[in-house]
């Protein structure tokens, strides 16, 4: 398995998703920091990339802006293997 870390463009792509869904959305970074039981600042740290987003958080991001966790997934990763 190739080793993946916060720059993956992958990874990166997601990231970019969440941060577009949820400025869609209308929620702000205090907001869905509040609903996830985590502060604004950590919210920004993993919107910059300077903190890895980890799946049991990734899914708490998606529930607390009200999204779809597979949906986002499933349009970045499908096809790669």
């Amino acid at each position: 398995m190739a080793h993946r870390d916060k720059f993956d463009p992958t990874y990166t792509a997601i990231i970019a998703a969440l941060v577009t869904e949820r400025k869609r959305r209308g929620v702000t970074q205090a907001l869905l920091a509040d609903r996830m039981g985590t502060t604004q600042s950590i919210v920004s740290k993993y919107e910059r990339r300077e903190l890895l987003l980890d799946l049991l958080d990734y899914v708490r991001y998606c529930a607390a802006m009200g999204a779809d966790a597979s949906e986002i997934l499933k349009d970045h990763i499908e096809g790669q293997s």
